[in-house]
């Protein structure tokens, strides 16, 4: 087991996690469990510029170092770490199954950046491409055990201790300007006073996506079966699309949907949660955010990762998913008509939904 310098030998910490928005928020139990082994060290985050809405306000974060996806942002962000001087370095980034490729190259680039940084102490998974550079690696689990684990538990390995059974991931408390903001856009839809279910059912990944006639009749069937309710549809512009088509396809029963695509920020989103008496989300970074603002949850998977991998913590989550023979196929874009995700029936979800909002079917 790995020992971690003295919290008298550690001041200066640079945590990096560059992950997407799920991979950033399965990591924040074990952002928490440094904060309390170097109560205080000034914790640095080096994160993407894009997703620091999610860190800001944190209790165990100071600083943020960030990403910018600008040529000039990636010169910078070396630079800025050469110029600190760290006590510790702890690398965030587990190299378990990847659906986008391999993890060479991002362990590549972490170790780039870990020289940069130059710190005394260096903590991470022993990747190949890391070993050479650690002061103090971690033995990563095999696949096998990893299959059996999810990710955040995983990824709590590399701290030494027991880990905690009941790991939760967590998100700062929602800023004032960002609760002030969707309570200004649930006012202009005569939202307010109502009873809110948040839903998001798009994916980076098309092999995670619900497909669209689901989706569709599924809205069409929200308000006969949740009267008196209203239902916020999130998503960046990946969504807009079949956000416009359901405005085309669904007409007048749409009021009771709200359309917040593209309009909220990370912290506005996870606003909008914290307030919906449910969330129905695909497996992506909308649902593990659901999750670490303790929404109550109706998760929708399918069968291309292992489970429980990233499966939500929560143990009051509902989460769907249908096995099929290619389950475990680790694909970006499925070439079997998204066979998982279109097992997915509207009925199952409505029926989760009932079940989450404590309202009869």
């Amino acid at each position: 087991m790995t020992t971690l310098p003295a919290p008298s030998q550690v001041k200066r910490i640079a945590c990096l996690m560059l992950g997407a928005i799920g991979d950033f928020i399965v990591t924040t139990p074990t952002q928490q469990a440094l904060r309390a082994a170097y109560p205080d060290a000034r914790i640095t985050l080096v994160m993407r510029e894009a997703q620091r809405g999610l860190a800001e306000g944190s209790p165990w974060i100071d600083e943020i170092l960030p990403l910018r996806s600008s040529a000039w942002g990636r010169l910078a962000l070396p630079a800025a770490l050469w110029m600190r001087r760290w006590d510790l370095w702890v690398d965030l980034h587990v190299p378990t199954f990847n659906t986008f490729g391999t993890n060479t190259h991002v362990f590549r680039r972490n170790a780039f950046l870990m020289r940069a940084a130059g710190a005394r102490f260096r903590l991470a998974f022993d990747d190949p491409a890391l070993a050479a550079g650690l002061t103090h690696p971690v033995a990563t689990p095999s696949m096998d055990e990893m299959a059996l684990e999810n990710i955040a538990v995983t990824t709590r390995r590399l701290l030494p201790g027991a880990t905690p059974s009941a790991l939760r991931k967590s998100l700062p408390p929602r800023r004032a300007e960002a609760v002030a903001a969707v309570e200004r856009l649930l006012a202009a839809e005569g939202a307010l006073d109502a009873p809110l279910v948040s839903v998001f059912f798009g994916s980076n990944q098309p092999s995670g996506v619900w497909p669209y006639e689901r989706v569709l009749e599924f809205c069409r069937r929200l308000p006969g079966r949740f009267p008196g309710f209203r239902f916020a549809l999130l998503g960046g512009p990946n969504e807009r699309v079949a956000v416009d088509r359901l405005h085309g396809d669904i007409g007048a029963l749409f009021p009771p949907l709200i359309d917040l695509t593209a309009r909220l920020t990370l912290s506005e989103t996870a606003a909008v949660m914290a307030r919906s008496r449910a969330v129905v989300a695909t497996d992506s970074g909308p649902m593990h955010m659901a999750d670490a603002v303790g929404a109550p949850l109706v998760a929708l998977f399918g069968a291309k990762n292992p489970m429980p991998l990233w499966l939500p913590l929560a143990p009051e989550a509902r989460v769907i998913t249908h096995d099929v023979p290619c389950a475990g196929c680790l694909r970006n874009v499925c070439d079997r008509e998204n066979l998982c995700m279109s097992l997915i029936t509207e009925d199952e979800v409505l029926s989760a939904l009932h079940d989450a909002v404590g309202v009869p079917a």
